[in-house]
């Protein structure tokens, strides 16, 4: 409920919310931590096939709504969260797809 109710208090990196950051911490989650989770299992720990594909799609999924729980509930920059949950949820459609099309 409470993301619905800062739903309209702002469009996704407007002038309000920190462009920068909300695109860094997008970018970072939904590019970076999937190949760091391949990496990590390929070469640290060995993974199997199969296992080496959750892995890297677990990666990928979006951010959690628990980032947004928490500012919320400690009222600390709701928005910049509210932006990057909605966003990474948006962005880790494709991802997941590049990462099952290469790992297939």
């Amino acid at each position: 409920h409470a993301l619905r109710d800062h739903a309209s208090s702002s469009i996704p990196t407007s002038s309000t919310t920190p462009r920068t950051e909300t695109l860094l911490a997008v970018g970072l989650k939904v590019a970076m931590m999937p190949v760091a989770a391949y990496l990590l299992g390929r070469f640290a720990f060995h993974l199997a096939p199969h296992d080496l594909f959750a892995a890297t799609v677990l990666g990928g999924l979006p951010t959690a709504q628990n980032l947004f729980n928490f500012a919320s509930r400690y009222d600390q920059q709701v928005s910049l969260a509210r932006d990057i949950v909605l966003l990474s949820t948006l962005a880790s459609v494709p991802a997941l797809l590049v990462i099952s099309a290469l790992m297939a």
